[in-house]
């Protein structure tokens, strides 16, 4: 669905694909940014706002109905990829080592870029969540580890 609001077009719900959240690169790429918390509190915003019986005309593929369903499908999606990376995360882990938890096929260099950024936008949600602790190696690295109980 995209929304229209004082000439700013927003790609908010699609009927097939996920929100890639790797537009918010610059901000996921910092442990203050948490790009996935906002995207996630517009889903429910949204779920708040508009009705679940409308019509969603999204700017990719073909209009749906179910808006509400196709909210939790998406909210479900992020949780499960949390757990992932949880999991991931017993021994550290590189921001590029959890793009291969999350992304299981080959990436071209494009995909990578938008897969990095997924991966740090869930890293860092799930560090403001205290799920997960990160560490600089001496290498000058970032690893995620699952933070102590």
């Amino acid at each position: 669905m995209s929304l229209l609001r004082r000439n700013r077009r927003a790609d908010q719900r699609r009927s097939g694909i996920a929100q890639n959240l790797a537009k918010h690169q610059r901000s996921a790429a910092r442990a203050e940014g948490n790009p996935l918390a906002l995207y996630l509190s517009s889903l429910a915003k949204l779920r708040a706002a508009v009705p679940g019986e409308t019509l969603v005309l999204p700017s990719h593929n073909l209009p749906f109905f179910g808006l509400h369903s196709r909210i939790e499908t998406l909210a479900a999606h992020h949780r499960a990829r949390c757990e992932d990376v949880i999991a991931a995360c017993e021994v550290p882990k590189t921001a590029l080592e959890i793009v291969r938890v999350l992304f299981r096929r080959a990436l071209d260099r494009h995909q990578m870029g938008f897969a990095l950024g997924e991966a740090l936008a869930h890293l860092n949600y799930l560090m403001h969540q205290a799920a997960l602790d990160r560490e600089l190696g001496a290498d000058g690295v970032h690893r995620f580890i699952r933070a102590s109980a």
